[in-house]
């Protein structure tokens, strides 16, 4: 980890060093710096001088404290506005921590929250960082997932529980995980919450009529497939406002 980090310093010292007697043309010479330094380091440097993630007392419950599975893909990463791309990734929504795999010494390495503004996984889910959301409980590190992002932003929450395991069939007490997710809106107005049908029409101006009617199209209900009706009022809403 140590020996990581001071090769990659010593390599940048060395590339800024190579580039210097070129500060008559700082602009192309910044480029070439980044395009030579991506390539000798990369990784994010933020991956290699960040905690090393250990799993801890998490081991004894069932399922596993990432959002899908323990499984490290291929993703993209934006860290202080540059963005990396094929980055070993994965997202534990139970410390609500971004993870990377180092390819060189086989460390998962928790990256810096205050450093990322966004991330995508393999799948194409994409999620970003979110500074603050007072009375907010799970807020955390403020990763949310982006279901919708077109004249409005819709975004969602996921979290997850060590709950005990129900086996009736046994009198020892194990645990699972179980996951959460809640929902938010953030427009002009601010950032809200959306618990109830009644929110949508606060905060997204949709009359309950209108939703109801869109939801019996689409043949969802509210309470059981709130990501999917989401979805589908953040659709409408998007094209109702490029009507005006």
């Amino acid at each position: 980890m140590i020996k990581y980090f001071c090769s990659g310093t010593t390599t940048l010292f060395f590339l800024l060093f190579c580039f210097s007697g070129h500060a008559q043309n700082l602009a192309s010479g910044h480029a070439l710096l980044l395009e030579a330094y991506k390539e000798k380091i990369p990784h994010p440097q933020e991956t290699a001088t960040g905690g090393q993630y250990e799993v801890g007392s998490l081991f004894y419950v069932d399922g596993t404290p990432f959002l899908e599975s323990s499984e490290f893909t291929k993703g993209q990463v934006t860290i202080n506005g540059e963005e990396f791309d094929q980055v070993l990734l994965n997202f534990d929504v139970v410390r609500d921590q971004l993870i990377t795999y180092h390819p060189r010494n086989y460390q998962q390495i928790i990256l810096d929250y205050r450093k990322v503004q966004a991330f995508q996984l393999q799948n194409g889910r994409k999620f970003i960082q979110v500074e603050e959301n007072p009375g907010y409980s799970w807020h955390f590190n403020g990763y949310y997932e982006v279901l919708w992002d077109d004249k409005i932003t819709i975004l969602s929450k996921h979290y997850k529980e060590e709950e005990i395991k129900k086996d009736h069939g046994s009198s020892d007490k194990s645990f699972e995980f179980e996951i959460h997710e809640d929902f938010f809106v953030m427009t002009s107005q601010g950032f809200h919450r959306i618990n109830r049908k009644k929110d949508i029409e606060t905060y997204m101006g949709i009359p309950k009529k209108q939703v109801k009617q869109l939801l019996k199209k689409e043949g969802l209900r509210f309470k059981k497939q709130l990501r999917e009706v989401l979805v589908v009022l953040g659709a409408f809403y998007s094209s109702e406002k490029t009507n005006y």
